[in-house]
């Protein structure tokens, strides 16, 4: 009877510490990782959607934070609600994603990829993700905007 506890608690151990789920470049994917970030903003969870953009564009959009004056530190947005948003593609009415160019290997870091969009009404769109290395990103369309290197 004593075992059996022992290989419990071992067992339990050995997945608290050591199985992790790990993320790959394909899982998941550019495409799954922006249904992610679409359901986030669907279910209302702007903390977690800005969380799933790229990281210079998250200080992009915090910059201009920056600018905010005659703010008490108690009123100053948090980041995430530096992410306005004013309309988004509600996840149900895309009928179809493919990836513009298919990754056949782990793309560099840095590298975008466009996921064409078709949507259940016949229109279409286009999305892109940024691979940091570790994670999938959305790659906003600030070039010229916020951000100033476009």
């Amino acid at each position: 009877m004593k075992k059996f506890y022992i290989v419990v608690v071992v067992g339990l151990s050995a997945l608290a510490f050591g199985c992790e789920p790990k993320t790959t470049w394909d899982d998941p994917g550019p495409r799954a990782s922006f249904e992610a970030y679409l359901f986030d903003l669907f279910r209302g969870d702007a903390e977690a959607a800005f969380n799933r953009i790229a990281p210079e564009d998250r200080e992009a959009l915090v910059k201009a934070r920056d600018g905010l004056k005659g703010m008490n530190k108690e009123d100053t947005p948090k980041d995430h609600e530096m992410l306005v948003i004013a309309g988004f593609d509600n996840p149900y009415d895309i009928k179809k994603m493919t990836l513009e160019t298919p990754l056949e290997s782990e793309p560099k870091a840095g590298q975008n990829v466009v996921i064409n969009l078709t949507y259940r009404d016949g229109r279409t769109g286009t999305a892109t993700m940024q691979w940091s290395g570790e994670q999938w990103f959305v790659d906003l369309p600030l070039k010229g905007g916020a951000r100033s290197d476009g």
